[in-house]
């Protein structure tokens, strides 16, 4: 990156190299309506992912462990996967109006489908001899599902979150992108349109920081949650 604009097989104006950009990422991080759209951004992203969690965990729990509850939900999981999720953005424009409600439940449908899916395995793959032995110490209703269940479930489901986080900025920014008022999506592609090319690549180094820290953060819980895996290991 720092070597190809510079050897003039790139021009610098429309590549500029690494050391600029980054220069530019810190220089436009100083600035109020950067951060104002950063935090934009991350506020939809928050809202977004973690309603998704709260709606697509228990869904796929409960069809991984009720076949009527999975004959219900699979044709309309399978029917909504194949569609491009940004392509659902005009359609919530039309129904819910341009503000962040539009943007948020974008966010919740696309994080939904890994999610379910990675939830219902989970479940569904819970050794039967784990929850029968269960119930004959004694443990019975919600108990089997938060003592035996879901921690058998969760390195499963860990999985699918994981490829939530990175599906669910993939989606934040194209709807930002797609409508243009606010956010890191309308900062990158107003830059672009502008022809300011260093801005638009510190932006993007600015996007890999916020997914490197997401996951980041991520590996760092998931780390704490599975301990007694490694244990068991």
């Amino acid at each position: 990156w720092e070597l190809i604009p510079r050897t003039g097989m790139v021009s610098g104006e429309i590549f500029p190299p690494f050391s600029g950009a980054l220069t530019e990422a810190i220089k436009i991080l100083a600035d109020p309506d950067f951060v104002e759209h950063l935090n934009g951004s991350l506020y939809r992203w928050a809202v977004g992912f973690g309603m998704s969690l709260l709606l697509s965990i228990p869904l796929g729990i409960l069809m991984g462990r009720s076949e009527a509850v999975r004959n219900f939900f699979d044709p309309i999981l399978t029917i909504t996967y194949p569609i491009p999720k940004a392509a659902l953005v005009p359609i919530l424009m039309l129904w819910v109006g341009v503000g962040d409600l539009s943007k948020i439940l974008v966010i919740i449908i696309g994080c939904a489908i890994p999610l379910v899916i990675s939830a219902y395995h989970g479940a569904q793959g819970v050794d039967r001899q784990l929850i029968w032995s269960a119930r004959t110490m004694g443990t019975g209703g919600y108990k089997v599902l938060f003592k035996v269940i879901l921690p058998g479930a969760m390195p499963q489901i860990l999985s699918g979150v994981r490829m939530a986080v990175s599906i669910s900025l993939f989606v934040v920014l194209g709807s930002e992108m797609i409508i243009r008022q606010a956010g890191l999506g309308y900062y990158l592609f107003n830059s672009m349109d502008n022809g300011l090319y260093a801005m638009t690549y510190a932006t993007i180094l600015i996007i890999a920081a916020v997914g490197l820290t997401l996951d980041w953060i991520f590996g760092f819980i998931s780390r704490r949650m599975l301990i007694w895996t490694e244990s068991g290991e």
